[in-house]
């Protein structure tokens, strides 16, 4: 098992041999270990020292989400972060080499209907990712754009791009869409759901999950969406399927096969968070699926995404937030219906894993 250095690493020992082997994908699983089997997961900058009797490393880079817009006003258009890039690659190296590593930070609310975008991972400079655009905010009658995601570079395994927020139509009705998913070893991250023709209708959509999977759009009419799951879209209210199970109408399956992770993103198998319009929150995604919009006069909030996963819209007219991202995942928007918006949503964190 690793264990967390002080200066924020994670690591599982050191030294030993390494030859290169190719990544296997299945049903959500990277199963293969590389090398010896050692690693470390770097949260924060720092530099990465090649072991004795090291010849090759395998590196993944997950980049930050952005953070979701909110804003204080009646038919504000809200929308949410975008997901950051991912890029994977294996590179041969000599003992004491040595790799500077940079950990972008997520986005996050900076002020009433601002936000902020992610930062910049890299791994000296064999690889990098950029993290996911920030939310927009548009006034009641203006059509509102969609974040942009991320992309990964210099990877020689797979560059992969975070999934878009959605974007709104104009209308007066508050209106808000959920994070991006993040890019990963399976390819690109998945959008949350568009907006569309909403006049003066109001509704939140959920946030995205991995694979290109994305959460449902709203169409003129006011409702809400789940989260996309690790196997599918969302459906309607519920959350998207998970890699083992059905369509959720709660929390997104968390890990049904009980797999034991050496490390986030290895197994992402989770279900989408559905819709709750109670006085309770909206329900998480679990690990690579999006968390559920939220639409109630509660004090509540949307589902945060799982790892890799977008946070749910939100249309609140009380208090609460948008859904946060979480390791990659874009932050959800916020809108309020009358004159109030809660905290900001955050863009999920950012990590560089290295295999040797």
């Amino acid at each position: 098992m690793g264990r967390t250095l002080d200066n924020g690493t994670t690591t599982a020992g050191t030294g030993g041999s390494a030859s290169g082997s190719s990544l296997v994908l299945h049903d959500g699983v990277a199963r293969d270990i590389f090398g010896a089997g050692q690693y470390a997961i770097y949260m924060s900058d720092g530099v990465f020292t090649v072991p004795q009797n090291v010849s090759r490393i395998r590196v993944r880079a997950i980049a930050p989400g952005g953070g979701g817009a909110v804003k204080n006003e009646n038919g504000a258009r809200c929308t949410g972060g975008a997901g950051g890039g991912f890029a994977m690659g294996a590179y041969d190296v000599s003992p004491g080499d040595t790799f500077q590593i940079t950990i972008g930070q997520p986005g996050q609310y900076v002020s009433d209907g601002v936000a902020s975008a992610g930062g910049t991972t890299s791994f000296g400079t064999l690889l990098s990712a950029t993290g996911g655009g920030a939310g927009n905010y548009a006034q009641s009658g203006m059509f509102c754009p969609g974040a942009e995601g991320g992309q990964g570079t210099g990877g020689n395994i797979i560059n992969a791009k975070g999934g878009n927020s959605g974007s709104i139509s104009a209308g007066t009705g508050s209106c808000a869409t959920g994070g991006g998913g993040a890019g990963s070893q399976h390819g690109d991250g998945g959008d949350s759901g568009s907006l569309l023709s909403m006049s003066s209708w109001s509704g939140a959509t959920g946030g995205g999950a991995i694979r290109g999977f994305s959460s449902a759009g709203v169409t003129s009419t006011s409702v809400s969406t789940g989260g996309a799951g690790t196997a599918s879209g969302s459906i309607g209210k519920l959350g998207g399927y998970s890699s083992f199970a059905d369509a959720s109408d709660g929390h997104g399956a968390d890990n049904p096969a009980q797999y034991i992770s050496r490390f986030p993103s290895e197994f992402l198998l989770g279900g989408g968070g559905a819709v709750t319009t109670s006085t309770v929150s909206s329900f998480s995604g679990g690990p690579g699926a999006g968390g559920g919009a939220s639409q109630s006069t509660g004090g509540n909030r949307a589902g945060d995404g799982g790892w890799l996963g977008g946070g749910g819209g939100a249309i609140l007219s009380n208090s609460g937030s948008g859904g946060n991202g979480a390791l990659g995942g874009g932050g959800g928007g916020a809108a309020g219906t009358n004159g109030y918006a809660g905290a900001g949503s955050k863009g999920g964190s950012s990590m560089i894993i290295v295999e040797w």
